[in-house]
Formats: structure tokens, sequence, C-alpha cells
């Protein structure tokens, strides 16, 4: 037994040498391999870094714009990235806000850097219910017809109630919306006017009422006591492309048409006086009524003459409806000055997309 253990004691010191030796091997590996992993978790840190410098920075801005009541951050819609920001950590992000041409979506792009390591993250906002001027009729509360509103149709946008009170009946033909806002906001007299409405009296061949010229880019400020067309001879003509903004203290009385081919009429009806527009085959053309204190009554039989319309919007605290009354909006008559800061929140959320 004992010559069997000498004779085995050389190849027990290799097998221990062989082993310290892969055990250094390993040990070296071991090392290399810490160290490779250090410098992967280092590396991923910094990534990871970027990425919520990222993050939050997309989402201060978002934030921002959803909080905007006055609509100033919509400044930000395609104006390019912006200067890099270094207010988070020792990060710094720069951000970009761009209107999908498709989609029309609002989403914001925010690059994040962190000891040189980037990342970009995107988010897009969610849009609040229509706003102000999103509807061929917005109501603060009941848009009606009296039973007679045989073929009465609504084309080109919706009709809306601040109390969801639409109350029409078969016959009318449109598409009900919703809106965020809460109220109308106030009309706010202007401080000083460019004339009076009376100022552009016109009296032609078979045909008088009112000629207002204002050139494309421009607007023009006039007052009226009371504005009354008591026919369709009886007419208010608007030319040159531009706008005329026409405040009205009393009673609003159209039984003529309102012609604005190329310009727009924005009436602002103050007070809470009878406002109608009442007449068969009448026209009124790029024509916008704002009155948040009266009921605006339409009444217009046009026969289904696809011209004979309204093609504008009306605003009012109520609206009646009547006869053939058709109303078109084509979603450009937003123009009004009416403050809207604080009436309904533009943006109520927002997603992230990446």
């Amino acid at each position: 037994m004992k010559k069997y253990i000498y004779k085995n004691r050389g190849s027990a010191l290799v097998t221990v040498l062989v082993v310290m030796m892969i055990m250094m091997v390993l040990g070296v590996s071991i090392l290399r391999v810490s160290v490779s992993e250090n410098t992967f978790a280092k590396h991923n840190e910094e990534q990871l870094q970027a990425y919520y410098v990222a993050r939050s920075g997309a989402q201060a801005i978002a934030e921002y714009m959803i909080q905007d009541g006055n609509d100033d951050a919509d400044d930000l819609i395609d104006a390019g990235f912006s200067a890099p920001n270094s207010q988070i950590g020792n990060g710094e992000f720069r951000v970009s806000v761009d209107e999908d041409a498709t989609t029309g979506a609002i989403v914001i792009t925010s690059e994040g850097t962190f000891n040189g390591k980037k990342d970009i993250v995107k988010i897009q906002l969610e849009e609040s219910l229509g706003g102000l001027f999103d509807f061929a009729i917005l109501a603060k509360n009941i848009i009606s017809n009296d039973g007679n509103g045989n073929g009465a149709t609504i084309t080109g946008g919706e009709i809306a109630s601040i109390t969801d009170e639409i109350d029409l009946n078969d016959k009318v033909v449109y598409e009900e919306g919703h809106t965020s806002i809460t109220d109308l906001p106030p009309i706010e007299e202007p401080a000083s006017y460019d004339g009076d409405l009376s100022d552009y009296t016109y009296s032609g061949k078979e045909k008088y009422g009112y000629l207002i010229n204002v050139n494309a880019g421009e607007e023009l400020i006039l007052y009226a006591s009371s504005v009354k067309l008591g026919n369709d001879n009886e007419k208010i003509m608007i030319t040159g492309g531009g706008e005329v903004h026409l405040y009205v203290d009393g009673v609003v009385e159209l039984k003529g048409s309102i012609t604005a081919d190329g310009s727009k009429l924005y009436i602002y009806a103050m007070g809470t006086d009878a406002f109608s527009m009442a007449g068969s085959g009448l026209t009124f053309t790029n024509v916008g009524i704002y009155a948040p204190l009266r009921l605006v009554d339409y009444n217009n039989s046009t026969g289904n003459d696809p011209s004979k319309v309204l093609d504008g919007i009306i605003i009012a605290k109520d609206v009646m409806i009547h006869n053939y009354t058709t109303i078109v909006y084509n979603g450009s008559m937003d123009g009004f000055n009416i403050d809207t800061s604080g009436v309904g929140v533009r943006y109520t959320g927002y997603k992230w997309i990446n």
C-alpha cells in the first residue's frame, strides 16, 4: 500500500499544478468579465439616464401644454427643436413639437443626453372634445326645432350643447358632437370702433342695404345699435377679402341676405335682445354669429336650393331652427375676437408612442 502511494506522489503534484494553472487562467478571465460587465453596466446606466432625461423633458412640455389656458404653447408647434436644457440632473434635453400632416396629431419628440449617450422618446397629446369654434352650431343650452324642421340639414360640422340639451326631431339631419367647454365667454366691447354700420349704407337698382369693402389681411371693427334687413332686396355685402367685426347692441332682424364671398363677417350680438334670421331662400355666406346671451332663431325656407344656406357658424345661448334651413360649416370661421382662455382645456392628456 505504501508503495502505491509513493509511486503516485508525482501525479498528485502535477494535478495540483494543473488545477492551480486553471484557476489562474480562470481568475484572469473572471477579472476580464468583471471589468467588462462593469463597463457594460456603466454604459447601460448612462443610456438609461439619457432615456429618463428624455422622458422628463417630454413630460414637462406635455404638462405645460395641457395646463396652458391661453394657448401660448401653440407657438411651440412646428417651431423646430429647442435649445438644449440642462435643468434635469447632469443631463440635458431638447424637444420639438410637431403636428402630424396626415392625422393632425400633436407629437412631442424629446432627445435626452447624458455623458454623451442619447435617447429619444415621443409623446402624443390627447385633445379635448371640440372647442368654441369647432361646431356648425354651439349652444350653451338648447338646440331645438318647433316640430316643423322638415328637411333641416346641418352639414360639414357637428352641433353641440354645453348642457347636452339637443331636442331635434328625426326630420332634422345632423351629427351630434360634444364639447369640454363649460361656458360661453362674454363679449368684450372694443375700446374704439372704425365706424358705424350706417356709414356704409348703399342704395342701388332694386337693391339697398350696406356695402363694405375691406382689403385682404385687414379687419374693420364696426358698431350698430341694431341691424334690420327688411326683405331680400336689402342686403349686407362685403368685398375685398378682409374681415368685418360687427358689434350690435340691440335687435338683429335679418330678412335679407348677407354675402361675404372671399371676406368674412363676424357678428357679436351683445345683450339679450332678439336675434332672428327669417325669410325664404336667403343666403348667408361666410357669416359667424356670436350671441352668448341670446336665442338665435333661424328660419330660412330654402326649397332645397343648395345655394340658399348659412355658410358659417352659430354660437349662442339657445338656437331654434325651422323648415328647410341648411347650415354648412367648413371650419374656417374661427377668427372671432373672443378671449377663449379658461373656457375649456384643449389638451386633456398624453400617451407615450415609443
